[in-house]
């Protein structure tokens, strides 16, 4: 249920509407940052796996056994980081239902029946309340991008790891 405006001695509409609405659209322009970032990440984890996959079929030897053995053995622990990253990103960058008040019909309504300043405050309240029930899922965001990450750094270390431990097998096992 909505609240009707209410005009109060003394204080600034004005300025209240203007932080008001411009804290709203920045927060609004840093959940799209966000999203740029995980998807940023989540192709980064896609391009990563596709070239250690490519790398490993290039320098593995599939007729040593020893080789074999590290690289199925690192495809399978880098997919271990990737898979996980991947559902954490896709958490992430999922459609959350965002708190954008106030609603259009009060608008409609009472902009006919108060004046500016009161509108103003009204205005003002309804967004400060959108920016703060907006914050648990930015933070659920923030804390599933995080995750994404450390699984990337993980994946990538991981896929690092392998190639140079394939190498270092074939080498081993050539001499």
């Amino acid at each position: 249920m909505t609240q009707e405006p209410v005009a109060r001695r003394g204080e600034s509409p004005n300025v209240a509407y203007d932080v008001a609405m411009l804290r709203l659209e920045e927060q609004m322009r840093q959940i799209d940052a966000i999203d740029n970032k995980i998807s940023v990440m989540l192709a980064t984890a896609s391009a990563i796996m596709a070239l250690f996959a490519g790398f490993l079929a290039v320098v593995m030897r599939v007729e040593d056994t020893a080789s074999l053995a590290v690289g199925v053995a690192f495809i399978a622990v880098t997919g271990l980081f990737y898979v996980p990253g991947t559902i954490a990103g896709i958490l992430a960058y999922r459609f959350y239902r965002w708190d954008l008040r106030p609603n259009w019909d009060d608008l409609l309504d009472y902009s006919a029946s108060y004046p500016e300043p009161v509108m103003r405050r009204w205005v003002a309240e309804a967004c400060v309340v959108s920016l703060k029930e907006n914050v648990t899922p930015i933070d659920r965001k923030l804390e599933r991008a995080g995750w994404q990450m450390r699984l990337l750094a993980a994946q990538t270390l991981a896929a690092s790891l392998g190639l140079l431990a394939v190498m270092i097998t074939n080498g081993v096992s050539a001499s």
